[in-house]
């Protein structure tokens, strides 16, 4: 019975383990073609929506820009539709997904890009602070309003050494983007995360050299020298129990990140 359960506790990390390198690869070598088309069949719900952030994003002031179908190379048959929006002045869009853990399903991005393809990110519900010559990202949790305009504040910011956002007239205009952020900022921003992952692995590895240890542990005379045995397992029970906490403080962290700004002086 024992052998039964240190085995499903190897397997289990073995499996975080190998996902959490296969994430890690595919976020460092962004190898392999991505198509995108552009999918928009019209104009895109704005007061009428449904969706909470959309109708925020109206009364902000953005209007419809498009549609496009992402098909990434490690899942070609599950395409992504991201849905876009653009301000007033053109020089900021949002771009609406999915995202399941949020309250609301979805996530807003608002995007700047400059003509020395610098780039500026808003988003909501998480993401993390980034703070580069050419790259500056920051979210918030459940403000938009608030979110948007410190992505404005950080455009004017920006404005001396980068000078003005490309104004986006057209969604087909999004597609050029995609180069530019592979070669310079996509590397960045997914860092934080395969910190998280490494650590993850670690702790797996760790996990599993104790249960391998444990599994050595001849419990024939547990009878006759339960205290032995017991004293025995502690420091392999410990270790793994330590290794299960702390990838659920990582995947807590991951999915709940500090430093949102409609969480400041909160």
């Amino acid at each position: 019975m024992l052998t039964l359960v240190l085995g499903m506790i190897i397997l289990v990390l073995v499996a975080l383990i190998v996902l959490a390198l296969i994430l890690i690869v595919i976020m460092r070598f962004p190898w392999g073609k991505t198509e995108v088309r552009d999918v928009t069949d019209g104009p895109l719900p704005l007061f009428n929506s449904d969706e909470i952030p959309i109708q925020e994003l109206a009364r902000l002031g953005f209007q419809s820009l498009g549609i496009l179908e992402w098909r990434y190379f490690w899942k070609r048959n599950q395409p992504s539709a991201l849905w876009y929006y653009v301000d007033i002045n053109g020089m900021t869009y949002a771009v609406v997904s999915n995202f399941a853990p949020s309250q609301t399903g979805l996530m807003v991005a608002f995007t700047s890009w400059f003509r020395d393809e610098s780039l500026l990110e808003t988003l909501m519900p998480v993401g993390e602070t980034i703070h580069t010559p050419t790259y500056h990202a920051q979210f918030v949790k459940a403000d938009l309003a608030l979110g948007y305009a410190k992505h404005l504040e950080q455009i004017q910011a920006f404005a001396p050494l980068h000078g003005e956002p490309v104004v986006i007239h057209d969604v087909r205009q999004v597609m050029a983007f995609d180069q530019a952020d592979r070669k310079w900022h996509r590397g960045r921003r997914y860092r934080r995360l395969r910190i998280i992952l490494l650590l993850m692995s670690l702790y797996g590895l760790i996990g599993i050299g104790a249960a391998l240890y444990a599994n050595t542990i001849d419990v024939s005379g547990a009878m006759g020298n339960f205290l032995t045995i017991s004293n025995q397992f502690l420091i392999p029970a410990g270790l793994m129990l330590l290794c299960f906490v702390g990838i659920g403080i990582l995947a807590y962290r991951t999915i709940n990140p500090s430093g949102a700004l409609d969480a400041q002086g909160q």
